[in-house]
């Protein structure tokens, strides 16, 4: 299944696998600068996505494919770059894109994961992704209804308590049973998928994300705290922390943004931006914002940090002209 071609000169034909954990058939293709051009995808019929070099892929299968390389590509002189597209036809009937022309080394594979998202392959494994979570399709488990949706559901089915005297007025109410008309089974319905998919959603600016928002898991205030602490340590360096381009479009900074957290130093990353500048109580605040998401302290957790605890009691306020005033005079000596 997939693109096929001879193999290089030196070395082994690179491999890319593309496995499908999603509830969706995907059609997806992995060519080099060395494969022919694609064709554009001009209808939803499965003649033209072939037409494409797209791969039909059923969920809970996996496609190989074994694109066009040059004469040294897979040997250790060159590594070629493979460039990953996969498609869905959604519950409306319309085309989305999960990736479009990833690129990615060879000999490197992809995941579609149960939320029609792409995740690199760990290596040695096929539904495992770089952050060691397993999507494979045959150990999925039934989602549990969390506690927003219960308590959502709770206050849907009770019946609301009338009041009988207005506190405000000298009307009186007649006292009686009612049915909620405003939260009916369809609205009910609608609320819960509302609290479901933006617990897990991917909104935001990908350069904040914790690392937890790359491993298709709920995510809560913790994530934010994360978020804080990346914006402090961009405060201390002048610019974001990472070796990353803003002007990449919001996918390609998506796809980085999943390198970096994979392999992301803390203590490094803190080092780069405090150095010696800063105190140990920031060191240590911004450290507690960046443990992982089972270590990491919510809002009153960090209220307890020294260094909240300082500048909370200071009587030092802050004057947002000379501030303004120092930057730019800052601004002019650059």
């Amino acid at each position: 299944m997939g693109q096929q071609s001879s193999g290089p000169l030196f070395g082994a034909q690179p491999i890319t696998h593309i496995a499908n954990a999603s509830s969706y058939v995907v059609w997806g293709r992995a060519i080099t600068k060395d494969s022919p051009k694609p064709k554009p995808i001009l209808s939803l019929s499965p003649k033209n996505f072939n037409e494409a070099g797209l791969t039909k892929i059923n969920p809970g299968e996996f496609a190989q494919f074994s694109p066009q390389v040059g004469w040294l590509d897979g040997s250790h002189i060159s590594r070629a770059t493979v460039y990953v597209t996969a498609y869905i036809v959604n519950d409306n009937g319309m085309l989305e894109c999960i990736a479009s022309d990833h690129s990615v080394k060879d000999n490197t594979s992809v995941i579609i994961t149960p939320n029609n998202q792409l995740r690199i392959t760990k290596m040695g494994t096929r539904w495992t992704d770089i952050f060691d979570v397993n999507h494979d399709p045959s150990k999925r488990r039934e989602p549990k209804i969390s506690d927003a949706n219960k308590r959502l559901k709770k206050m849907a089915d009770e019946k609301p308590t009338t009041v009988e005297k207005s506190s405000t007025s000298n009307l009186t109410w007649k006292k009686e049973e009612t049915t909620n008309n405003f939260i009916t089974n369809n609205t009910k319905t609608l609320f819960e998928k509302f609290i479901q998919e933006n617990s897990s959603s991917m909104v935001g600016t990908p350069v904040y994300f914790p690392p937890e928002r790359f491993q298709d898991v709920k995510y809560g205030v913790r994530s934010d705290v994360w978020s804080l602490g990346i914006t402090l340590a961009e405060i201390a360096y002048g610019k974001i922390p990472y070796d990353i381009a803003l002007s990449d479009s919001d996918s390609n900074l998506y796809f980085k943004m999943m390198e970096i957290l994979s392999v992301i130093n803390k203590e490094d990353l803190i080092q780069k931006c405090y150095g010696k500048k800063y105190s140990k109580g920031a060191h240590d605040f911004l450290e507690a914002c960046l443990e992982s998401y089972e270590n990491r302290p919510k809002y009153d957790g960090l209220q307890k940090k020294e260094f909240y605890i300082r500048y909370k009691e200071s009587d030092c306020k802050p004057n947002i002209a000379d501030l303004v005033k120092k930057m730019e005079d800052l601004l002019k000596d650059v």
